[in-house]
């Protein structure tokens, strides 16, 4: 299993009228914590993309338990649970004073940037997260 953590404290305009952390801005924060978590383990998004493949989200549900407001800090803990085939599944736990205010699951799947079809995970990337599985 691979597992990542990655603090960020919400900014003024990702919060609506009440001060609330606003839901469409989630999907920003789940995607940095993916890219960082990535990119610990030495993949790459840009480098993926030119060796032909794209990653594209298949599926992301949230959910909320608790508000986030403006100026909060919340710590994500991202993990992959699983080796990929076609696709990567992300599960997410966002913590605000080490509280579980919410959760998530988003999929990627591997994309052919040639074919626009799905395809198998290429062998770098189960290279790169095969040691976390053994």
């Amino acid at each position: 299993m691979v597992r990542f953590d990655t603090i960020f404290r919400v900014a003024y305009a990702d919060t609506d009228q009440m001060g609330v952390m606003y839901h469409g801005a989630y999907a920003r924060y789940l995607e940095v914590a993916r890219v960082d978590c990535l990119r610990s383990l030495g993949i790459q998004y840009k480098e993926v993309e030119k060796m032909g493949i794209f990653l594209p989200v298949l599926e992301m549900n949230i959910k909320f338990l608790q508000p986030i407001f403006y100026d909060d800090l919340v710590r994500i803990e991202v993990s992959i649970n699983t080796l990929p085939r076609r696709s990567f599944c992300f599960d997410y736990q966002l913590f605000k004073d080490d509280v579980l205010v919410s959760t998530a699951k988003v999929i990627l799947v591997c994309v052919s940037k040639e074919t626009k079809k799905s395809m198998v995970a290429p062998d770098f990337l189960l290279e790169a997260l095969n040691p976390y599985f053994e």
